[in-house]
């Protein structure tokens, strides 16, 4: 359910014209939003997020924590 919330917020902000990138950490990345994989419990995972993001996408401004 948490995730479901998570994924709808952001395809909200994606529609109101907010890039949006949402990580995950198994399975298939959610519909609607870009995203990409991450285990928020490794460190070298997050770093790799981050880094891919930014260059793909430009510097992080905002970032919700809703992991567990």
């Amino acid at each position: 359910m948490a995730q479901a919330q998570a994924v709808l917020g952001g395809v909200v902000l994606a529609h109101q014209g907010d890039q949006v990138v949402v990580t995950y950490r198994s399975g298939e990345a959610p519909e609607g939003v870009d995203a990409v994989r991450c285990d928020v419990s490794d460190t070298a995972s997050v770093d790799a997020a981050f880094t891919e993001i930014e260059k793909t996408w430009g510097p992080v401004d905002v970032v919700v924590a809703n992991a567990g």
